[in-house]
């Protein structure tokens, strides 16, 4: 009876995390100085590999598409190559954002810096760096800085929602003059109101967005 063959299945690699798992985690001795050699040694070739590994995945989709790239006459495998194409090329472009911060990190380690917290200038902590190595805020700055980030959002959600309010008021005005003025004086008027409103609205925004 012939022996059924069977396809080794192959692990693949998140990139848009770091390669942990592979390495493993650091176990600092007892009474090791915060970023010593030994650690900064460490994360430094966390970060190598994990550029690598960018770096390999970015000329694999290159060969990839240019294999793979064909003239199909029917326009539905046409469209569907393209949308896999685009999605390919969306994900390699967040790899090459990601690329970018892990050679930013490696000069932060070259420079000293690496390991504490651009706002504060405390310690990182090696549990949050393991965890990403690219990080360049504490955990308490991070979540301000989220807070501050969601906070204008919302004022800019709310700012937005205001625009839209008067825009379908005036829509409403123009669809339902009844008598009275002429028609292009209730308009002038409306769109001059309305102008003026977004004005304030504006004004209020930029002063709100300044002072926080």
């Amino acid at each position: 009876m012939a022996a059924k063959k069977t396809k080794a299945k192959v692990k693949k690699i998140d990139l848009m995390n770091s390669p942990l798992e592979a390495i493993g985690p650091y176990k600092p001795k007892r009474g090791e100085a915060y970023m010593c050699d030994a650690q900064l040694d460490y994360f430094k070739t966390l970060l190598t590999q994990w550029k690598e590994n960018l770096i390999n995945e970015v000329d694999r989709t290159v060969v990839h598409m240019k294999d793979e790239a064909s003239n199909f006459p029917d326009p539905n495998d046409r469209a569907t190559q393209e949308s896999e194409f685009g999605l390919e090329l969306r994900t390699r472009d967040r790899e090459r954002k990601l690329l970018k911060k892990i050679t930013s990190t490696l000069s932060r380690i070259d420079d000293g810096d690496y390991g504490y917290c651009e706002e504060t200038g405390e310690e990182i902590g090696l549990k949050r760096l393991q965890a990403r190595p690219v990080a360049t805020l504490s955990l308490e700055a991070q979540e301000r800085r989220e807070l501050s980030e969601k906070q204008y959002r919302d004022r800019d959600d709310r700012y937005r929602q205001k625009q839209r309010r008067l825009r379908d008021s005036l829509l409403r005005i123009i669809l339902n003059i009844k008598g009275g003025s002429p028609l292009h004086h209730r308009v002038h008027f409306t769109l001059d109101l309305l102008s003026r409103q977004l004005q304030v609205f504006s004004m209020q925004k930029s002063i709100k967005v300044n002072g926080s």
